[in-house]
């Protein structure tokens, strides 16, 4: 199946700053077809520059590119511009929104603006592009993108500026590491990818790989969010998958795509005070009472459990905030706050507390001040708000849960699992808190079926209390959870249905079994001597070393204690038997000593044998100040492995030691630091100012980016405008309003005397070859009234030029000079004479001449033809010559004759038509085609001459000769001479030839001898 892209436009989110002009013209350039798409370009500008972005990116695409204005509906292949100072979102109507930045706020990050907001609004639909640019801005944005599902991109090694593309990368948020010319590419792909069909056998192997690579259990996670990321990383792969079964096969095959989908299903996204009001309602409500509970009882700790804390944020937010409130109270109060993940790679960048500039936007000014420390480029929590906090990797849909606790914070992951998990870490949370603690969850999350467990102190933000139950209770409340709401049945079936895919799991059984044997105290052991489980009464015998996370039994228990823990560990799993230990002097904090009874046993047993042990406490009443005790009867092995657990203990009190030599060193280095509190808080204040001037600097690198671009088009322009000028011989002269020389191109020193050091000199300092005696005079004039001159100018030299001065207007319409150009039209002006010297000469024949093109139409017509036709030349201009002549040429075979010479022939001879006194014109007509330089017949002209007189001339003569040859003959006749016919044929027939234009003599030769023979058939011989 194929998203269907037509029936909603894509809407694709661009960020770039400092060097990002060039790649997104390059992106632009190769998105050929951006039909179903749409574009919100974010960059870094200043307010005081104009930007070229339109019109630049207008040669790169043809899309349309609008500058975005708040409500414009976003319409397809269209392409919206973020305008300065201005925050642009997408709302709920995929209607554009503008804010103006907050004067109260700086550094501003619009590009994570517009990302969240698409990451919110479009879903898995969202695409969000960074480009070059200097910073860390679209990093958080593409973390919205990324946990909504949505494609994220960044520009490769060809950014001019990296940091922008490599804060994303770095976070682990980017999908597509490309050049802005590949991406386009990768659009079309990623909005036209497949669906699969996840079969249950299917989804079980492929979690049984992510569990077996990660001991993360998905199958208890929302299926239709997994298979959707499965999905997206499927169609993220170059290689392209024909099911599900072949990506499975896939995974199996390559270890890193295991990891890569991993990643995929656990989006660590956190923010310092992420979802500000709910942080605000804890400042002014929740610690308040929660520190004050804490002086009343006397408690000199608070403990709290950040669960799925990700990179670390929300457990410094929630750190700051109790500091506060302790500053505020003046009270000496241990925090202890455990935060936990199960991203081990998460936990390690949160133990690190190193954030940049763009992570703790969100951190109010005063608290960036009070608890960051400025380390180059990042910002590094101060040592008293980090040693409050313990990171530590941890599970919790398995792993058992921190107990005792005053608080537990789980926000935006119980979203992800399915009801019956959801309620068994609920469960789980309320157990570990103590009466009246309080659980703080993300908005989207609800109790469900264990809202009886919790008591609502805030709705709207998921703030509850712990509710005080009896311990049936909540033992009830729990097995009621996981047999899915039905009551009085046991919770093993439910455990077991769990454990098809997993083991077992730790939290969930050691709950239910500690609860229903209702324990005073006790730890529960792994095979490694870890503590999984701690009740609450145990907490007393247990100390938790600084800054570390360890829980192994022999590090958190007194030195005496451990040695005895020790022995009765091996006992038990050398026995598989319970064994216990009776009047074990312990000496406390306080130097006073205890008695205890100990006992170890197996616990949660199997087939197989058991995997945890159980370490019950039980405490003597009886103080007592050092006496003697008779200790359990060891054997000499025993005794030799108690030696050897003293000296690890030894060992052990010496490291701490040395660690608490350590700390007072590190203390001392605090108390020297402070007296630098003055310089570094000024030191601050520079940063900040340091923080806008670079800022203001990325902006005036885009700004100088788009300055060189047009710098590089003007360059290109005035190029192409100097070889236009030169290479047209026509010179030309620029000159400011007060007639100083600006610029003048090289024709221009053929007629004017100039030279380089002329520029910047007034005209009229200059001479020059015309004779022009006004020229001055109409420069001022032009000025003045704003009009255009142009004269024709004889130079001294007898050369003729064709000068025009006009207005020098710049795109404003302003004028701003003069602009003189000269052009050399002596060739011209010879042309001409020659060619009025053949017209004239043309007219003074009286030929009639008239000329058509190719479809017969008359173009020209010279004046004797138009005096013949009795019309102007503009009434016969495109008249068809058959009906111009062909009143006068009927039945003459002129169009015939036309018709050749169109084809290319010449044709000329005489032509006889009645005129309109009923008389007879004869004319002599040539017809012939014109050529072009091409040779191509363009036209045909006829050129008539009238010759009617010269024939009525040589009819006279011809009458005159043949009356003088009949007087001879008649005189010849009387004398009786013979003259013969051919001497009389001979002597008329040139009258003939002359009078009738063509060679038939012998019909006038046969009427001749007829004649004489009828009158004297003897006279011609």
């Amino acid at each position: 199946m194929t998203i269907d892209t037509k029936a909603s436009t894509a809407i694709i989110g661009i960020g770039a700053s400092a060097g990002g002009l060039e790649a997104i013209e390059q992106f632009f350039h190769s998105m050929e077809d951006g039909q179903f798409f749409s574009f919100v370009v974010v960059q870094h500008l200043s307010p005081n520059y104009r930007s070229y972005m339109p019109e630049l990116l207008k040669k790169a695409t043809d899309m349309d590119i609008l500058t975005a204005e708040d409500g414009m509906a976003i319409s397809e292949k269209t392409i919206y511009l973020c305008p300065p100072s201005f925050y642009i979102t997408i709302d709920s109507n995929r209607k554009i929104k503008l804010a103006p930045y907050p004067s109260s706020r700086s550094p501003h990050f619009p590009i994570d603006e517009l990302f969240e907001s698409m990451a919110h609004q479009l879903k898995e639909k969202a695409v969000g592009i960074v480009f070059s640019g200097n910073g860390s801005d679209g990093t958080r944005g593409l973390k919205s993108i990324r946990e909504a599902g949505g494609l994220c991109m960044a520009q490769d090694a060809s950014a001019k500026y990296r940091d922008m593309p490599l804060s994303a990368r770095e976070e682990g948020v980017v999908d597509f590491v490309l050049s802005p010319d590949e991406m386009p590419q990768h659009l079309l792909s990623h909005f036209n990818y497949k669906s699969y069909i996840f079969s249950e056998d299917i989804l079980s192997e492929i979690f049984f790989l992510l569990n077996k690579s990660t001991n993360v259990d998905f199958s208890q996670y929302k299926l239709n969010s997994v298979k959707r990321r499965i999905e997206r990383r499927m169609n993220l792969c170059e290689r392209k998958f024909y099911s599900a079964e072949d990506y499975k096969q896939f995974l199996l095959e390559n270890p890193g795509e295991v990891k890569k989908l991993k990643e995929d299903l656990l989006i660590g996204v956190t923010h310092f005070f992420r979802d500000k009001p709910a942080f605000e309602y804890l400042e002014k409500e929740v610690f308040p009472k929660l520190v004050e509970e804490k002086k009343k009882n006397h408690s000199k700790s608070i403990r709290v459990w950040v669960a799925a804390c990700s990179t670390g944020q929300e457990a410094y937010s929630i750190a700051m905030l109790l500091n506060e409130e302790l500053n505020k109270q003046k009270l000496d109060i241990q925090v202890q706050i455990f935060a936990t993940d199960v991203d081990k790679n998460a936990i390690k960048t949160a133990s690190l507390g190193r954030f940049n500039k763009q992570i703790i936007a969100t951190v109010p000014q005063s608290f960036q001040t009070k608890y960051f420390e400025r380390d180059k480029e990042d910002y590094v929590i101060k040592k008293d708000i980090r040693k409050m906090i313990v990171f530590a990797p941890h599970n919790i849909t398995k792993d058992s849960p921190f107990v005792d606790l005053d608080m537990v914070s789980c926000r935006n992951v119980l979203i992800y699992f399915q009801p019956e998990l959801q309620q068994r870490v609920l469960s789980l949370f309320h157990f570990a808190l103590k009466e009246n603690g309080y659980l703080f969850l993300g908005p989207s999350e609800t109790l469900g079926r264990v809202s009886n467990l919790f008591g609502t102190l805030n709705s709207k933000w998921n703030i509850f209390s712990n509710a005080s139950l009896e311990k049936g209770q909540i033992s009830s409340g729990l097995a009621k959870q996981a047999r899915g709401g039905s009551s009085g049945a046991p919770l093993a079936p439910m455990a077991e249905k769990y454990t098809s895919y997993k083991a077992y799991n730790h939290a969930n059984d050691f709950s239910t079994m500690l609860l229903d044997e209702m324990l005073e105290a006790c730890v529960i052991l792994d095979d490694e001597n870890e503590v999984i489980f701690s009740s609450s009464k145990a907490q007393q015998y247990l100390s938790f070393p600084k800054n570390k996370s360890s829980f192994n039994i022999h590090h958190i228990v007194p030195t005496s204690l451990s040695v005895v823990i020790g022995a009765a560990i091996k006992k038990v799993k050398e026995t598989h038997e319970e064994v216990s230990f009776e009047n074990i002097e312990v000496r406390y904090k306080d130097h006073r000593e205890y008695y205890l009874n100990l006992v170890a046993k197996p616990v949660f047993k199997t087939d197989s044998g058991f995997r945890n042990i159980g370490i019950f406490f039980e405490e003597k009443k009886v103080e007592f100040s050092k006496k003697e005790y008779k200790a359990y009867p060891y054997d000499p092995e025993y005794l030799i492995h108690q030696r050897i657990n003293e000296m690890e203990q030894e060992l052990y009190l010496t490291k701490q030691h040395l660690q608490s030599t350590i700390e007072e060193l590190e203390t001392s280095n605090e108390e020297l630091q402070s007296t630098n509190e003055e310089l570094i808080a000024a030191n601050e204040e520079l940063q900040s100012t340091n923080e806008e001037l670079q800022s203001v600097n990325e902006e005036l690198i885009t700004v100088n980016n788009e300055y060189e671009k047009k710098i590089e088009e003007l360059i290109q322009l005035n190029n192409d405008m100097d070889n236009l000028l030169i290479n047209t011989k026509i010179a030309t002269i620029f000159l400011d309003k007060e007639f100083h020389i600006k610029q003048f191109t090289p024709e221009a020193t053929n007629v004017f005397y100039l030279m380089e050091r002329d520029i910047d000199r007034p005209i009229h300092h200059i001479s020059h070859v015309l004779k022009y005696e006004n020229f001055l005079r109409d420069l001022e004039d032009v000025l003045l009234h704003p009009y255009t001159v142009e004269k024709e100018v004889q130079s001294t030299t007898g050369k003729w030029y064709s000068i025009k001065i006009m207005p020098y207007r710049t795109s404003e319409n302003f004028i701003e000079g003069i602009v003189i150009t000269v052009q050399d039209i002596t060739e011209l002006k010879v042309i001409d004479k020659n060619f009025a010297m053949s017209v004239n000469a043309l007219e003074q024949m009286g030929s009639r001449i008239i000329v058509t093109d190719m479809e017969g139409a008359v173009t020209h017509a010279n004046q004797s033809f138009c005096d013949f036709a009795g019309s102007s030349e503009n009434e016969l201009t495109g008249i068809f010559i058959g009906e111009v002549c062909g009143g006068h040429f009927q039945k003459t075979g002129f169009l015939d004759h036309w018709q050749i010479a169109k084809e290319g022939s010449r044709w000329n001879g005489e032509i006889s038509y009645g005129n309109a006194t009923g008389g007879e014109t004869c004319e002599y007509l040539i017809i012939a085609p014109l050529l072009d330089e091409n040779g191509t017949i363009v036209q045909v002209m006829t050129i008539g001459t009238d010759i009617t007189d010269r024939r009525k001339e040589q009819e006279h003569l011809f009458k005159s000769e043949v009356v003088s040859m009949i007087t001879q003959v008649a005189i010849a006749e009387q004398d009786s001479i013979k003259i013969p016919l051919e001497k009389i044929t001979n002597r008329v027939a040139p009258a003939l030839f002359n009078h009738s234009g063509n060679e038939a003599a012998n019909p006038v030769e046969g009427a001749i001898s007829q004649w004489l023979l009828a009158s004297d058939p003897g006279a011609v011989e």
